[in-house]
């Protein structure tokens, strides 16, 4: 409403501090110049900081949706066993775009509402010894459920296919601490409206998505 502040009462995108508004009102420059690779070396360089990581971090201008596709298709070929543990609507999207993309997935879903049980983590990893990677969303927006990432990851870490550990972090990271080189995640997602509370990187559905990769 014009003039009148408010409430934007959803998971995001996010109301925006008059800060963020005032920088997203500077002009235009050029992508291609120093002023612009200068800016984007002082963003990941201050996004490393806060994901407690020394590792990459790539910009994708998708939807959040379209940063879990990326971690599917750039690290997974077909028929590659994958676990998924889910707990609500956007744990089971990102399972059937693994899916769709041919993987074999195995999904383990957990009541709604409910977190995931360590205890079944760690009877399915155990008869699961040739999974390719691990799957797990951190805060689950659809319900509202925050899962265990450290309490979790110790599983992973100790299982003898070494399978990576990704994490959809969309709704969770920049509320929820998230050290990705003390847990040990290999593939992080997290998108700029939601818990950052910024502006989609494009003024159409496009955000900024951010995917963290560990060397392997």
């Amino acid at each position: 409403m014009k003039g009148k502040s408010f409430n934007l009462r959803i998971p995001g995108p996010t109301p925006l501090t008059s800060a963020v508004l005032k920088a997203a009102a500077r002009q235009m420059i050029n992508h291609r110049d120093h002023e612009y690779e200068e800016m984007q070396k002082r963003i990941i360089g201050n996004l490393q900081y806060f994901f407690q990581t020394k590792n990459e971090i790539f910009l994708l201008t998708s939807s959040g949706m379209g940063g879990l596709e990326a971690a599917i298709v750039n690290f997974f070929s077909l028929g590659e066993k994958l676990v998924f543990f889910t707990v609500g609507e956007f744990g089971n999207r990102w399972a059937q775009i693994a899916k769709r993309y041919g993987a074999n997935i195995l999904q383990i879903k957990f009541p709604a509402g409910k977190s995931i049980d360590k205890d079944e983590v760690c009877r399915v990893l155990a008869e699961n010894k040739d999974c390719a990677a691990v799957f797990i969303t951190h805060n689950e927006t659809s319900s509202g459920v925050l899962n265990d990432i450290k309490s979790i990851a110790p599983f992973i870490h100790t299982h003898p296919g070494k399978p990576l550990f990704l994490v959809d972090s969309i709704s969770a990271m920049g509320a929820v601490n998230l050290p990705l080189d003390e847990w040990g995640i290999d593939v992080a997602v997290t998108a700029s409206q939601k818990a950052w509370m910024a502006r989609p990187l494009r003024l159409s559905e496009s955000y900024s998505v951010l995917i963290r990769l560990f060397p392997i």
